[in-house]
């Protein structure tokens, strides 16, 4: 079974924040997991797979043992947003090429978020492809 949240795209903000009146309505989704097999990849390399991703505003958050760590290199931006807290980032390297900020975390979120803590999740607008195995 596949989950999206049920929050639609244009009420997000620049950094995937709803606007308050949404916020409630995607908490509810916050403890929901995806069963199949999910893996992010850019440039051929696969730098995270699992079948324990949380699925929050249509961003996958990886458990932290499923990554690739060689392919991640710390960054020093940082987002916050009013329901999850401040958002650490990496950059993503591969093959000598960086896309910059392409995954963020949460250290410490803000309770509401408390299930996506060390979780990474990428930008998936088409530079990173998060698929899943079997039926979507």
């Amino acid at each position: 079974m596949h989950f999206e949240a049920a929050v639609a795209q244009e009420q997000l903000g620049a950094r995937g924040c709803a606007a308050s009146e949404a916020r409630s309505r995607r908490a509810a989704f916050l403890g929901l997991k995806e069963a199949l097999m999910a893996k992010a990849i850019w440039e051929g390399a696969v730098l995270a797979e699992s079948q324990d991703s949380v699925v929050i505003e249509g961003n996958h958050y990886f458990p932290p043992e499923s990554l690739n760590r060689s392919f991640f290199r710390p960054s020093n931006h940082t987002s916050v947003c009013s329901w999850k807290g401040t958002a650490g980032y990496y950059d993503v390297v591969v093959n000598g090429k960086t896309n910059r900020d392409a995954a963020w975390y949460y250290s410490d979120p803000e309770p509401a978020a408390s299930v996506i803590k060390g979780r990474v999740a990428f930008w998936t607008c088409g530079i990173l492809d998060v698929w899943h195995s079997g039926k979507v």
